[in-house]
C-alpha cells in the first residue's frame, strides 16, 4: 500500500523496476517484460487519480501488464 499522497513520478521510480523484473519471470522474455510495463505503466498515469487511492496500485499496474 503507498501514501495516496504520493505523486506518480515518485511512485514509477521507485516500482518500475520490481514490475520488469517480476514480469520477466513470469514471461520468460525481458523485452515483453519492458513493453509491458511501460504500457501498463501509461494506463495508471493516465488513471493516476482514480489508481492512486486503490490499496494496491502496484497490483492494479501489473494486472494491466498481464492482461
Amino acid at each position: 500500500m503507498i501514501d495516496n499522497n504520493i505523486n506518480f513520478e515518485s511512485w514509477y521510480k521507485g516500482y518500475y523496476s520490481n514490475l520488469v523484473t517480476t514480469l520477466t519471470a513470469v514471461f520468460n522474455d525481458r523485452t515483453l517484460a519492458e513493453q509491458a510495463s511501460a504500457e501498463a505503466c501509461v494506463k495508471c498515469y493516465e488513471n493516476w487519480g482514480r489508481v492512486s487511492k486503490m490499496s494496491s496500485p502496484e497490483g492494479w499496474t501489473y494486472r494491466v501488464a498481464q492482461n
